[in-house]
């Protein structure tokens, strides 16, 4: 299952690629986010604003049917998907997720990564000293 895991992340981040989740390569349970337009809209905005986005899995780890795995992301901020104009900055970001299979499928999945040090990165945000 790992594997699969494993291929399924770098498949889904891949430059120039629509998401796995929003191509339907996997059948999941219904209702599940990753269906919604909310998704796609989400997944389209960063792969705009990022296209050279690369994904390292750092750790991962499985257990039963579920994988947890450590992530993280070097890009440069090149479109205006995040609804403000392109920076041409460096980012690196990182976050975690958990997916869990079922058949050999995704059947859900939890991801969370640190948007505002991506976004303090590019200068859009500040905080108070």
């Amino acid at each position: 299952m790992p594997d699969a895991a494993f291929g399924f992340l770098l498949q889904s981040f891949q430059p120039a690629r629509q998401c796995g989740l929003c191509r339907g390569i996997h059948q999941p349970l219904d209702p599940l986010w990753w269906y919604r337009e909310d998704h796609a809209s989400f997944h389209a905005a960063y792969r705009d604003a990022f296209p050279d986005v690369k994904i390292e899995i750092e750790d991962m780890v499985a257990e039963g049917d579920k994988v947890a795995f450590r992530w993280s992301a070097t890009a440069t901020h090149r479109g205006n998907g995040l609804k403000f104009a392109a920076t041409n900055k460096p980012v690196r970001f990182a976050g975690m997720g958990i997916i869990r299979v079922e058949n050999g499928k995704l059947a859900e999945g939890w991801n969370i990564f640190d948007q505002l040090g991506m976004l303090q990165q590019l200068g859009v945000v500040t905080l108070p000293a």
